[in-house]
């Protein structure tokens, strides 16, 4: 159970302290990610201590992190762990429920069929309301390899780095092969290479290339690259289409309409991009070296989300390609045989000891049966068939170009070869059919919404995760508490247009079971396609996935629950200069509480 799961749970019990609350996990222990399984030694978060953590259950001394240093994975499991007893949430948890099935009934009540570790039937549970926290870093998605079935050598997901941590990777005779570009690969790479292993490291030709991996410190001003992206007068520097939705708040509406708007405007944006990159080629040597420039990005990190990483191992990384304990291979591979594997353009690499693949993760829960058959398409699930009509994507497209024509002008990637899907099936994201279709990326964008029992947890993906966790449990709280109306709030700053209602309100009342206001379609189209256009270099065309966006975001779920999301005391200019950061939404279920008049225990005070 992750960040949004844990957040949702201690949320709705303080609001509900009388309700029966089930959370089903199906690893051994708390943290997703992070849970016990995952870790080895040496893993650590991206983030510096006091930006990966609750607002209302600080990481103290007592964890053993000093401020301005990154966390080790056992601490964010234990961290996580301790989060839940301090909540009273751990007899709510039910740890090894792996869920298989998911039924929507006539009633519009849920049931959930889950097998136990050791048990020998399955469990169903029937429930009033649901909230999917599976995120999408639950499955690892590990594609077929043509001659795999031969290969006879350990092949498997960055995932399972911990199966083979001791026994293979750190072997000092061993020689691994890593597959992938992504932060799991560099994490893989650095592993086997630091414990003396030689490393074969494949960055596919006719892929995304490498990710952006930038120093915790950016810029000529050396800051703390966190805080960057919570500043809200940098967040102007991009284009947001749901910044218009509070642009009281977000305090930059006239600023991003130059910005974004005008021809001078996005010259001066393009001028901000180049200088972030330029920083980051520059402190990270690319250009030194022959080797180095093999990892240089293949796209501005304009275009890229929360797939910009962070460096925090505890040496240089960088010092391991220069010296030849790394072999960087742009090319890709055609098939494998015995301890072999086959390349396009190079000599074929033989003896090899492991294949690790860093291939992300399947866009939905396809571990779980959803039934009807039409649930799949009534949630949103970006592999089912389009809830949304056609002719309302389109509309939103041409908006979301109009408002900003930077957009129009996607990212040629300087690639050596076009891009190819790294398989032909539905689970890679460039499969996708559409991105997630949920309002406000929580709330599926169909008749599903009008019966307020349904919610998504997690399926936002950025580097502020506790800060989404938090306030998307908020939400999902007051919307299932029948107190946030959806119709009304959510979508006064995006009317649908006049030509678009008679065809959304043709296809409400073909429905019998809905009645969601048009309004809400409109909007969730244009914010679910905006992710397509403006992050083609992340997994916009799959999921909400955004850097620079996340506290506009933050902005316009506080503004739904009525909430001040101007969080800042003092002068307004210290909402625009000064970086956003946990401290600063402390208190917030607590406020929202007192406005809507729930008595508040004094023990559950947060």
């Amino acid at each position: 159970m992750r960040w949004s799961g844990l957040a949702a749970l201690k949320t709705y019990r303080q609001v509900h302290p009388s309700s029966s609350v089930c959370l089903l996990e199906s690893a051994s222990s708390v943290g997703g990610v992070w849970a016990q399984h995952r870790l080895w030694d040496g893993l650590k978060s991206n983030n510096l201590r006091g930006t990966y953590e609750y607002s209302d259950f600080p990481m103290d001394d007592s964890f053993g992190v000093k401020h301005g240093e990154h966390i080790p994975g056992h601490v964010v499991q234990r961290y996580l762990e301790r989060y839940a007893e301090h909540f009273a949430l751990t007899p709510c948890i039910q740890l090894n429920a792996q869920v298989t099935a998911i039924t929507h009934n006539p009633d519009s009540t849920w049931t959930l069929t889950y097998s136990n570790t050791g048990a020998k039937d399955p469990v169903q549970i029937h429930t009033q309301k649901l909230i999917l926290a599976t995120g999408i870093t639950s499955q690892p998605y590990l594609p077929h390899i043509p001659g795999q079935e031969c290969f006879s050598r350990p092949l498997f997901h960055s995932s399972e780095m911990p199966t083979y941590h001791e026994k293979t990777i750190r072997q000092p005779s061993n020689h691994i092969a890593v597959l992938g570009a992504t932060k799991s690969a560099w994490d893989a790479v650095y592993t086997a290479a630091t414990a003396g292993a030689t490393v074969d490291w494949i960055i596919r030709d006719n892929g995304h290339g490498p990710c952006w991996m930038a120093p915790p410190y950016v810029t000529p001003l050396h800051r703390w690259l966190e805080k960057l992206v919570t500043t809200r007068l940098l967040t102007w520097f991009s284009p947001c289409i749901w910044a218009n939705a509070d642009p009281v708040a977000d305090g930059g509406s006239r600023i991003r309409s130059f910005l974004h708007g005008t021809w001078l405007g996005r010259k001066i944006t393009d001028t901000f991009w180049s200088i972030l990159a330029n920083d980051v080629i520059t402190l990270n040597k690319f250009n030194s070296h022959p080797e180095l420039k093999k990892l240089r990005p293949w796209i501005s990190p304009f275009w890229v989300a929360s797939g910009l990483s962070i460096l925090n191992y505890p040496t240089n990384f960088f010092d391991l390609v220069t010296q030849s304990k790394v072999r960087i291979h742009v090319d890709h591979i055609t098939s494998l045989s015995e301890s072999t594997i086959h390349l396009s353009k190079a000599t074929a690499l033989t003896n090899i000891d492991a294949l690790i693949v860093a291939s992300g993760w399947s866009p939905t829960p396809n571990n779980i049966t959803f039934s009807p058959a039409s649930l799949a398409s009534d949630l949103g699930f970006p592999t089912a068939p389009d809830c949304l009509p056609s002719s309302l994507v389109d509309a939103a497209n041409k908006e979301i170009l109009r408002r900003y024509p930077r957009l129009a002008h996607q990212p040629s990637h300087n690639s050596p070869r076009p891009y190819v899907p790294l398989a032909s099936d539905a689970q890679t994201e460039s499969q996708s059919l559409h991105p997630y279709r949920l309002s406000r990326f929580i709330v599926p964008a169909s008749h599903l919404a009008t019966s307020r029992n349904i919610a998504f947890a997690g399926i936002a993906m950025t580097i502020n995760t506790p800060l989404l966790a938090q306030t998307q449990a908020l939400w999902i709280t007051a919307f299932f508490s029948d107190r946030l109306p959806l119709a009304s709030t959510a979508t006064t700053r995006e009317p649908c247009p006049a030509s678009l209602r008679p065809l959304l309100e043709k296809q409400s009342n073909a429905d019998s079971d809905s009645d969601i206001d048009p309004s809400i379609l409109w909007e969730t189209a244009l914010h679910t396609q905006f992710g397509l256009h403006r992050y083609p270099g992340g997994f916009g065309a799959r999921n909400p996935d955004f850097v620079f966006d996340a506290i506009p975001y933050v902005d316009v779920l506080l503004r739904d629950l009525g909430v001040n999301p101007a969080r800042k005391s003092g002068r307004g200019w210290r909402q625009w200069v000064e970086p956003f950061g946990m401290e600063d939404y402390v208190g917030v279920v607590g406020e929202w509480m007192e406005k809507e008049g729930i008595i508040i225990p004094a023990d559950q005070e947060d």
